[in-house]
């Protein structure tokens, strides 16, 4: 009998909830070696004994400045060839190690950063019928235009709704500014702030395409973790296109960027950018009990959401009418005759809707929209896009034959209206 799958358990990391917490270091060292120990100098700190130790006994030569000051002070015979002068650092910028220079990293955070933003709420709860109890709870963001437009997470500031208690934004710099909810779309768990600036312009955050990354290209979380502001994590990008219903998330449609990049509770709504500084994905999410498993809304995806909750300040979904999943297809034009290609298997088309008008049936394939190649759910949702209004071609393949329709689609709401 084959062991059912279990869905992994998310853990949204915007609330942290800082009010009577305190933060706890642990030591990494698990046991002493006290006959090597008695060789080191009472004043020792048990940092760098582990230090030491993990140089004694690791198999890997490390060219490390720690360990080249306790071998050439605490053991003199150690060889020269484990044991390395350290070289002078290089200049910024310039190539080392695998073709990256030592300041890669800092280098996009130092484009970035300025425009990160951190988001605390104060929020009045009652713990008793009658006493109130105050809390605070933090999260991230990053300002998008010059008069104080900040992005973050709805979960982020979801307890702010409804009530009078004001967002505090801090920035990089230090500056505080008062700022209250703009918008907010709980579908996408994207909201706007708008900060009081009280005349100044704020640093802009470069928005980039989430669309051209690549499994194993690196990336960087900026946020306030924990409430500690300021903080840099670096990884790679796992997976480009995680569905929401891999994770679980049965109730959207959406994909995340998986990255091993540390995301911990306030990196909520805190920019995942490239090594341009460019923000490519909004932090949101880390599988519950493991390491290394952190998700963030494709920037692409979210900026379309942005975009509207700026012009209507809530989100106009447009209307196809039709439910579909992803199959392969056999070729039929040209060379790729008999190759195997990607379409989207056309499930049901609502009676009356403009999938119906179009002329789209159960059991088409739609492998092209707008000239470009369907290959999964993202490329569908990207093409057709958050504005209703629109019209666009989508050829389909039905018994073998190709065929091109063209298709207009409408909002929701207007759906409902009928």
């Amino acid at each position: 009998m084959r062991t059912p799958l279990l869905a992994p358990t998310l853990r949204y990391v915007g609330v942290n909830r800082l009010h009577g917490e305190n933060l706890i270091l642990r030591g990494c060292l698990h046991a002493p070696f006290p006959h090597y120990f008695a060789e080191l100098p009472a004043c020792t700190s048990y940092l760098l004994r582990a230090i030491t130790c993990h140089a004694l006994f690791s198999p890997v030569s490390y060219p490390c400045s720690a360990h080249f000051f306790f071998a050439n002070h605490l053991f003199p015979s150690c060889s020269p060839s484990v044991c390395r002068v350290p070289q002078p650092l290089p200049p910024k910028g310039s190539a080392h190690g695998n073709g990256l220079g030592r300041y890669f990293v800092a280098d996009a955070v130092e484009a970035a950063a300025p425009a990160v933003a951190n988001i605390t709420v104060n929020i009045r709860f009652h713990a008793g019928r009658w006493t109130p109890t105050y809390a605070t709870q933090s999260g991230s963001g990053f300002v998008i235009s010059e008069d104080g437009l900040v992005v973050t997470n709805a979960h982020v500031i979801a307890s702010s709704m409804g009530g009078d208690e004001p967002v505090m934004i801090t920035l990089t710099d230090g500056r505080k500014f008062s700022g209250k909810v703009h918008s907010i779309d709980a579908r996408t768990d994207v909201a706007l702030l708008q900060a009081d600036t009280q005349g100044a312009k704020l640093p802009v955050a470069r928005i980039g395409q989430s669309s051209n990354l690549r499994p194993g290209e690196w990336v960087v979380a900026l946020g306030s973790p924990q409430g500690l502001a300021n903080t840099v994590t670096v990884g790679i990008v796992s997976t480009v296109a995680r569905l929401g219903s891999e994770l679980g998330l049965m109730h959207t449609r959406a994909e995340y960027i998986q990255t091993d990049a540390a995301i911990n509770a306030g990196n909520s709504g805190g920019p995942l950018v490239n090594l341009d500084g460019e923000v490519v994905g909004i932090n949101s999410m880390k599988l519950e009990y493991s390491d290394g498993i952190g998700f963030a809304i494709p920037i692409d995806s979210a900026f379309q959401v942005v975009q509207q909750l700026i012009k209507y300040k809530r989100v106009r979904r447009p209307y196809v009418g039709l439910s579909f999943r992803l199959v392969n297809v056999e070729g039929a034009e040209g060379e790729r005759a008999g190759e195997k290609e990607l379409g989207m298997l056309v499930l049901e088309v609502k009676a009356g809707s403009p999938a119906e008008k179009a002329g789209l049936q159960e059991g088409d394939v739609v492998i092209e929209i707008d000239g470009s190649r369907v290959k999964g759910l993202g490329d569908v949702t990207e093409k057709i896009g958050l504005e209703p209004e629109k019209t666009f071609t989508v050829k389909v393949m039905r018994h073998g034959q190709r065929y091109p329709l063209m298709m207009s689609v409408t909002s929701v709401a207007d759906e409902r209206k009928r």
